[in-house]
Parts: C-alpha cells; sequence; structure tokens
C-alpha cells in the first residue's frame, strides 16, 4: 500500500510539472487583455503606440502558429522522445518571453508570440500522450483533469498580476517560471515507458516505469506492466489491432492496467479515414469544436479587460477580469464533478442554451442599458461558467471517447488544430465585426451562434457517456442524425 500511494504521490507531482506551460498558455492568452492598453499608451515600453492593426496580429497570433506543429507533434515525440520535446518547448517559451522583455519593436512582440504559440501547440499533444503513458489507472482521470485546472489558475494569474504589477514584472514572473519548469523536467520528470520500450531501450523503461509506480524494478506488478507494453509494441510492428480484453494489471493487489503504446502515425491516420464510422465521427466533432469556439469565449478572455470598461464603465476593469478568472477556476472544478453526474448530450445542450441565452442578455443590455454594471458583470459571469462546465471541456471528452486507442491519437489532433484555427480567425475578426456592427450586435452574433450550436447538438451529437465504444461506432454507421435506440 504505502509503495501505490508514493506511486500516486510521484505521478501527480510529474503531471503537475509537465502541465506548467498548460498554465503558462492560458497566461499568455489572456496576457494582450492588460498588455495591449499599455503598448498603446503613451508610456508605451516600446517607446511608440502600436497600432489597432498590431494589437490585432499580437492577440492572436499564439492562436495560429500551434496549427503548424500539432499535426506532427505526436511524430516529434515518437522520434525523439516526450522528455526531449517537452524540454525544448519550456526552452522556446523561456526565450519568447526574453524577447519580450527586451522588445523594442512591435514586430518582435508578435515573433516572440508566434514561437511561444508553437511550444504551446506541441506542448499539448505531448503532454496528452505523456500522462497517457506515465499515470495508471485510479490517477489517469485526475491527472488530465489538472490541465484544464492549470489552464484556469493561469488565466487568473495572469490578470491579477497584469492589475497589480508592470509590464516588465509581468516578464520576468514568467521568466522564472519557464527556468522553475526546466530545471524541474531534468530533476524530477524521467522519460515515459513507453517511449523507452518502443525503442528497445528496456533496462531503461523498466527504472522509469519503477519510478512512476514507486517501486523495485523487481516488483511483480512491474515486471507484468514492462512485459505487457512490450507485447504491445510488437503487436504494433506486426500491425495486429490491440486486444480490448487484455487482462490488466489493477491497482488493489499490486497490479496495474496496461499503458496504451501509440500505432505508427501512417497506420493511425489510414485507420481514422477508412472506415465511414470514424470519418462521420471526426466531421462531427471538428463541428462541435468550431461551433463552441465562435461562441465568443476566448475573444472574452483576450479582449476582457476592453471589453469591461465599454461594458461597464463604472468598474474597475481588472477587478472585473479577475473575477472573471474566479469563475473559471470555480467552474473547471464544477466541470469535473458534472462530467460524471449528467448525460454528455444533456449537458451539452443546457450548457450552451445558457450561454447563448447570457450572450443575448448582454447585447440587449449594452443597447438598451435597461439594468447597472453590476448587472452586466454579472451576465458575463453566467456565461463563462455555463461556457466552461459544457462547450469548454465537452469537445475533448467526446473526442476521448468516440475513437479508439488506434485513432485517438490522430483525431484529437485535428480536432485542436480546428480548434486553433478557429480561435486565430475569432480574434482577428472580432475587432473589424464590431466596428461594423458595434459591440451589441457582436454579442447577437455570437448568441446566434450559440443557438445554432444547440441545434446542431440536438439532431447529430451521441451520447457517449457509459456507452461501448462499439455502440459508438455503430451509431456513426447508421449516419449523422442522432437515433435514441
Amino acid at each position: 500500500m504505502c509503495a501505490m500511494m508514493k506511486g500516486k504521490l510521484i505521478q501527480y507531482a510529474c503531471t503537475v510539472v509537465l502541465t506548467i506551460p498548460c498554465f503558462q498558455a492560458a497566461f499568455t492568452f489572456v496576457w494582450p487583455s492588460y498588455a495591449i492598453p499599455a503598448l498603446q499608451s503613451d508610456r508605451s515600453p516600446l517607446g511608440y503606440k502600436i497600432s489597432e492593426r498590431e494589437a490585432g496580429l499580437i492577440s492572436s497570433c499564439t492562436m495560429l502558429s500551434p496549427m503548424i506543429v500539432t499535426m506532427f507533434a505526436g511524430t516529434l515525440a515518437d522520434v525523439f522522445g516526450r522528455k526531449k520535446i517537452s524540454v525544448a518547448c519550456g526552452f522556446i517559451i523561456l526565450s519568447s518571453w526574453i524577447l519580450v522583455l527586451t522588445a523594442k519593436s512591435a514586430s518582435q512582440i508578435l515573433i516572440a508570440r508566434l514561437i511561444c504559440g508553437l511550444a504551446f501547440g506541441c506542448n499539448i499533444i505531448v503532454v496528452i500522450m505523456y500522462i497517457g503513458e506515465l499515470c495508471q489507472t485510479s490517477t489517469r482521470a485526475t491527472a488530465t483533469v489538472i490541465i484544464t485546472f492549470l489552464f484556469s489558475i493561469g488565466a487568473l494569474a495572469s490578470y491579477s498580476l497584469g492589475w497589480v504589477c508592470s509590464y516588465e514584472t509581468v516578464c520576468y514572473f514568467c521568466i522564472t517560471l519557464s527556468v522553475i519548469y526546466i530545471i524541474f523536467m531534468f530533476a524530477l520528470v524521467k522519460e515515459s515507458p513507453v517511449f523507452l520500450v518502443g525503442k528497445g531501450r528496456e533496462k531503461e523503461a523498466l527504472h522509469c516505469l519503477a519510478f512512476y509506480r514507486g517501486a523495485s524494478v523487481v516488483t511483480e506488478h512491474v515486471l507484468g506492466e514492462l512485459s505487457y507494453m512490450r507485447s504491445q509494441h510488437n503487436q504494433n510492428k506486426q500491425n495486429h489491432p490491440i486486444e480490448e480484453n487484455v487482462p490488466q494489471y489493477e491497482t488493489e493487489k499490486l497490479t496495474e492496467e496496461k499503458t496504451s503504446l501509440p500505432q505508427e502515425e501512417t497506420s493511425a491516420w489510414k485507420l481514422l479515414f477508412a472506415s465511414t464510422s470514424s470519418r462521420r465521427a471526426l466531421i462531427s466533432m471538428v463541428s462541435i469544436m468550431v461551433l463552441t469556439v465562435y461562441m465568443g469565449m476566448v475573444s472574452v478572455q483576450v479582449y476582457a479587460a476592453q471589453l469591461f470598461t465599454k461594458m461597464a464603465p463604472n468598474i474597475s476593469p481588472d477587478l472585473c477580469s479577475v473575477i472573471l478568472a474566479l469563475v473559471l477556476v470555480a467552474s473547471s472544478c464544477v466541470g469535473t464533478f458534472t462530467m460524471d453526474l449528467f448525460k454528455r448530450r444533456s449537458l451539452m445542450i443546457c450548457s450552451t442554451l445558457m450561454s447563448s441565452w447570457c450572450m443575448a442578455v448582454l447585447g440587449s443590455l449594452l443597447r438598451w442599458s435597461w439594468a447597472s454594471d453590476w448587472a452586466v458583470t454579472l451576465v458575463v459571469v453566467i456565461y463563462c461558467f455555463s461556457y466552461q462546465v459544457g462547450p469548454n471541456s465537452l469537445p475533448f471528452v467526446l473526442t476521448s471517447e468516440t475513437f479508439g486507442p488506434q485513432t485517438r491519437g490522430v483525431a484529437s489532433q485535428v480536432v485542436v488544430t480546428s480548434m486553433f484555427l478557429s480561435n486565430f480567425l475569432l480574434l482577428i475578426l472580432f475587432g473589424p465585426v464590431e466596428d461594423q456592427i458595434g459591440l451589441d450586435g457582436t454579442f447577437f452574433l455570437f448568441s446566434i451562434i450559440g443557438f445554432v450550436t444547440v441545434i446542431f447538438t440536438y439532431f447529430t451529437m451521441k451520447e457517449t457517456k457509459g456507452i461501448p465504444l462499439d455502440e459508438i461506432q455503430k451509431m456513426y454507421e447508421k449516419g449523422f442524425l442522432y437515433r435514441e435506440k
């Protein structure tokens, strides 16, 4: 029992270290909400005011560059190793913030955020792989939740520091955090045992696996799990499907679950597009992801300070931003529990409907001013809460439950890429659209897209909670439309 508890603590500790870039990603994404006003002020750190066009590019570019790398991040991790790629991402993030701190032009900041986005796009794919391979059954779900939780904490920290600290102090904080991440990656985190087995380095794999399980290299369940990894690797080399009912090494009797080894990238892509059900499922997941992005959440986060200044001029925009971040943290925690309490379809439809209603109310508040400034803030809070509980996280959950182990990785890459592309276009178009139809009209547009998402979800989204994978695939074989039976 002591070894089991030790192993779980080690897995959680390593997961926290691995997900520090997720914290940094959220920090970086919302940084423009308070940095852009500083860069456009008379006391700009650059020595001159940046233009609206430059402000739009700086705000959105971190959503563009991840698309370049997400589609082959898994391949890089399979060639060079999870740890090396993660450390490389840490150095890239470090160098990007040094560039921001020393920037003398908007172009330098733009370049820094572009390369930072590359690191985030690569890291999120690698972290998902890493956590899936180093964690056992009893810790994997919680470890995965740590990703979204630290992302929310990152947004809170960014808004808070932006409120009370100077432009330069924020940069120094990010540089320090990057250095801490790199140090802990070298000092604590070891390579994925699955990767090492795939490279034929079984002695190293055994020591890494024993470390993550908090046990000796001669412990029976550690040796058994290593043996299973070896057999899985041999199956993949022969392009044989992985058996779903292979005996697992469960936790209560010093045995652990099998650890997934990714299929070869080429065969995974072929498998994804080979069957009608997989193609339909992929189209459905990408459609849901794109629609939920265009409900406007990322624009609210990135332009929080500017939006609150316009919507509630009598309340400190920094205070409103911090309240918003606190809501994001709380809702991410609530979302963790609601996932297990409600069916996926019901949760998605209800939360999306509430988010759409909130956007419609915001539009009416701005156009007709029928309530106080605090009412505007309250509606924004309700919107963010409902969005976090459903549309923000459910597309990823659906993707993990809809695709099998051989295609889940590449399907996730496609869905994540569609998310980054949609976020980039949304941030680029937000300013011009607001100029044309006003902020109230923009919120009405987000509301309409939300209601379209509700309709699309009602007629096409399959229920996946507690449903076996083969039954989910059979649903897609019958067509796009949802059927009860």
